[in-house]
């Protein structure tokens, strides 16, 4: 008899560390490798924290990755030295972007920032083993007692859920992040059509409502130009590998592009080249033109006139948003607008709750220096934030619980208040939310 079962490694009840593995009788299938982003660098279990549990199996035979975040992405490295026979399936530009991602987590590892759950010589063993088949939206792939086909996630360039059709057909789909509304570049997912028996989503914004996209956009948008028109600074905080030619586009778009500098900084910028090259009608073809490089002109532009400033880190984990932050942030003309999720723990998340005085505390160490040097900034700058995340809201959500036909809905990668209250509210859908380290019977 056909048996197939869930083990949650990462993302149960949590946004962070994604890592569900699928074992189909005898073979096991993972699906995404992330790190977490809230955890405190000075934490002493830093990297154990914020690793996936890779303890649940004793073997992973093939890894899917769903797309190129770093909580779905960021211990790929660790997974594959573990399990050196594993193949890798993703998009193309998952996998460009995936190599970004982990360049700069052993940048932000050289730079004392964050420790990286890898190392150099790991990385380059996985990518001279070259493990990686690529799968387009729509290609579908048999495999050992499996097939799989590959659906266009709309969350980000390349992003795909992966529906599985066991060798007793069973249908089951995994969405991975999944975005439904048409932003800037990205189209949103159509799941018209597409049925399943096990359906396996994220729940990022179970029990939340939010504005479409483009009430958001236009409302960054007119408060950048109020921002500007009071003589200040705008800082973008955006996740490097998505939102950074979105955000560009709305501000190319509005009347804001010839009257403010609008400029793109750090790991967004060859992020921004592969969006370009990929959607060429929909990304200005001169976008590099608006990138910074050097630090003697980032330092200029800070402390110059009026202008407009897209940097990752999205949650200001890192990245050169933490520069203009601390440049600006003590400027009541100035502004850090949030544009995505903020998780918890992490600072993006406290600064969107802050009030104006709030104390922060800073670290920084420059390559002379041995020491850490500790200090402080009071808040005095405007602080929004929008919804323009890339991930289905409630409604969203419902209608694909609904409309897929699942006997079972497993709900990961959200937060668990929001995800008991969803369950409590929706007694009539299948729901259930396992933690991290939890096992599932999917069949029979």
């Amino acid at each position: 008899m056909f048996k197939a079962e869930l083990f949650v490694g990462g993302g149960g009840r949590e946004v962070g560390a994604s890592h569900i593995i699928l074992k189909l009788d005898s073979v096991y299938v993972a699906v995404d490798s992330g790190k977490h982003p809230g955890i405190p660098k000075g934490d002493p279990n830093y990297l154990r924290k914020s690793l996936p549990d890779f303890s649940l199996v004793p073997r992973i035979d093939f890894l899917f990755l769903t797309h190129a975040h770093l909580d779905h992405v960021g211990s790929v490295p660790n997974l594959f030295k573990m399990n050196p026979k594993m193949k890798i399936f993703c998009s193309q530009e998952t996998l460009l972007l995936a190599e970004l991602q982990w360049q700069e987590s052993l940048k932000l590892d050289d730079g004392g920032l964050a420790p990286s759950p890898f190392a150099r010589d790991e990385l380059e063993y996985m990518c001279a083993s070259n493990p990686f088949n690529f799968i387009k939206h729509g290609q579908e792939v048999a495999l050992k007692g499996f097939s799989v086909k590959a659906i266009d996630a709309g969350h980000m360039l390349g992003s795909q859920a992966y529906l599985f059709t066991t060798s007793s057909g069973k249908r089951i789909l995994v969405t991975g992040d999944i975005g439904f509304q048409d932003r800037q570049v990205i189209d949103g997912a159509n799941l018209a059509g597409v049925q399943a028996d096990i359906l396996i989503s994220e729940a990022t914004y179970a029990g939340r409502r939010r504005p479409s996209w483009k009430e958001e956009k236009d409302r960054l948008a007119k408060d950048v130009e109020n921002v500007i028109s009071r003589g200040g600074h705008v800082l973008l905080a955006a996740f490097s590998f998505d939102r950074p030619p979105d955000l560009f586009e709305t501000l190319r778009q509005s009347k804001l592009f010839d009257r403010v500098p609008i400029y793109i900084d750090g790991a967004a910028q060859p992020a921004a080249l592969i969006y370009r090259d990929a959607k060429p009608t929909k990304v200005f073809s001169g976008i590099a033109q608006h990138f910074i490089y050097e630090f003697e002109e980032r330092q200029q532009i800070a402390s110059g006139g009026p202008c407009v400033v897209i940097a990752p880190n999205g949650m200001l984990e890192g990245g050169h948003a933490l520069y203009y932050l601390k440049r600006w942030m003590e400027n009541p003309k100035n502004a850090v607008f949030l544009t995505g999720y903020q998780a918890p723990d992490t600072l993006g998340r406290k600064i969107a709750q802050s009030k104006e005085g709030d104390i922060f505390k800073f670290e920084s160490k420059r390559k002379d220096e041995v020491e850490v040097r500790a200090y402080t900034k009071a808040r005095s700058c405007q602080i929004s934030s929008y919804q323009l995340s890339a991930h289905a809201d409630y409604d969203e959500l419902l209608k694909m619980w609904r409309g897929v036909g699942a006997t079972k809905v497993v709900l990961v990668h959200g937060e668990n208040d929001s995800m008991d209250w969803t369950i409590a509210d929706h007694a009539e859908l299948p729901l259930q939310a396992p933690r991290n380290g939890e096992k599932i019977i999917l069949e029979p």
